[in-house]
């Protein structure tokens, strides 16, 4: 059989090895993404109510006036102005979200790969380990800013152009209005830069106007979150609470710290040095993943998932700090990319895409549960009847809502939280949520039979 010959420039143009397993890392956060918009994840907790009030209202729903929300809300308004099918328009609403994390790193990667690839490991590590303890709540705006910041701190990292610096402001923008944690990460972007520049070189100009742009931006978003009633609350819970609902496995909380903290040290020494951390990490990863996905195979553990987004700043704290580390210290003996490292960040994108998938799975089941209760019924239903809205994130508030989008335009049942049904007004009003009483013959949702039935 004659061989065909590949021309010299397709094989020119390929990837590298070590490019190669940072692609099939990102595609593999793609995959686990669309995997969690068709399951629906992105609606468990807020995003639920998130939703109906989108499409009950059909415009941008900006809770806390946080108006960059809108954002990512405007291609669920687009699509339904074309369709009154509510499940298409979740996996719209679900889709969104589901990819900011695969949009991160891609962006990210595009961003380093040619002058400084080994930075892209270090967003694809967050996204994979520190992010996984939480990122089934994909509408909690803490972690879209956690994901969106990452390009933001790789053109500072890296080199500035004019298209890198639109885009820079365009995300400066963007994570000012999203979350209060932004003020603090835009300040420790700013100190990147600003130890850049003590480093001297052609960038030292240009980085100091970065640096001092960052710090005021920081700070005016702080100066606003001191004035706002609702983020000081925010700022003020109990911390030990906190984590004490989550119930996450310490084995793989300390070993995901354990790999920022190795990979930190093998960035910043000669090559040879650091080769045997990469076993230690491997090893890292095998425990995150076993205790992970143990405990994403039981709902009971995270029913309270959503109270990561108050520790996730934190969390990520170390992975934005060790990028900016190795960047500061590589030299030009150790810039290049390792099939290592590579692999590493392909390992961590494989443990994610166990992990998620898993919690998927089991948000699949729980939906279907709570389809089972409404779907052949036009009563209203309490939520203490469903064991699946007593041990799992399906006891939360949004849970009424997320059981009218489950039932389409013109939903028949009810599911309401303790004695709600028995509420006087409930032939006027429907309590979507405690602080959203909706009238019956208002809004883009036919309730006007919904729960009437007996």
């Amino acid at each position: 059989m004659r061989r065909v010959k590949v021309p010299r420039s397709f094989r020119r143009a390929r990837l590298p090895p070590p490019a190669r397993l940072l692609a099939f890392a990102v595609a593999l956060l793609a995959a686990v993404g669309a995997y969690a918009a068709f399951a629906g994840a992105p609606l468990s907790w807020d995003g639920a109510s998130l939703l109906f009030a989108v499409l009950d209202t059909e415009s941008p729903y900006l809770p806390h006036h946080r108006y960059s929300v809108a954002l990512l809300q405007l291609p669920t308004l687009l699509f339904q102005r074309h369709t009154e099918n509510v499940a298409l328009l979740s996996f719209v609403f679900s889709l969104t979200f589901a990819a900011v994390p695969a949009l991160s790193a891609f962006v990210s990667y595009r961003l380093v790969r040619d002058d400084h690839p080994r930075l892209a490991v270090w967003p694809i590590l967050w996204l994979s380990l520190g992010a996984v303890f939480g990122q089934l709540f994909f509408v909690t705006e803490s972690l879209i800013l956690l994901a969106g910041a990452w390009p933001l701190l790789l053109v500072v990292l890296t080199r500035f152009s004019p298209p890198r610096v639109l885009l820079c402001a365009a995300i400066a923008a963007f994570a000012f209005d999203l979350h209060p944690a932004s003020g603090p990460l835009l300040l420790l972007v700013g100190a990147s830069a600003a130890a850049l520049a003590f480093q001297g070189g052609p960038r030292r100009r240009s980085l100091v106007v970065a640096a001092l742009l960052l710090a005021a931006f920081g700070f005016a978003r702080i100066w606003v979150s001191l004035h706002d009633g609702y983020e000081l609350s925010q700022a003020r819970v109990d911390f030990r609470e906190i984590w004490r609902s989550l119930r996450l496995p310490p084995a793989a909380v300390v070993a995901s710290f354990a790999v920022v903290v190795c990979l930190v040290v093998a960035s910043v020494v000669r090559p040879p040095r650091g080769e045997p951390l990469f076993g230690v990490m491997a090893a890292m990863l095998l425990v995150i993943a076993i205790t992970m996905v143990r405990y994403a195979n039981t709902p009971r553990l995270w029913q309270d998932g959503l109270n990561f987004r108050f520790l996730a700043p934190f969390a990520a704290a170390p992975f934005f700090l060790g990028a900016s580390i190795a960047a500061v210290t590589t030299t030009p003996l150790n810039d290049r990319l390792s099939r290592k490292e590579a692999l590493l960040a392909l390992g961590a994108a494989l443990v994610c895409t166990l992990v998620l998938g898993t919690q998927c799975r089991k948000w699949v089941a729980l939906r279907r549960s709570l389809e089972t209760a409404v779907l052949h019924s036009s009563r209203c239903l309490s939520m203490n009847a469903l064991p699946a809205c007593r041990t799992t994130a399906l006891k939360w508030w949004p849970t009424p809502s997320y059981a009218l989008l489950v039932q389409g335009h013109a939903p028949r049942a009810l599911l309401l939280p303790g004695t709600d049904c028995q509420k006087r007004k409930l032939d006027e009003v429907v309590f979507v949520n405690p602080w959203y009483p909706r009238s019956r013959n208002v809004g883009w949702f036919d309730l006007r039979e919904a729960g009437r039935g007996r």
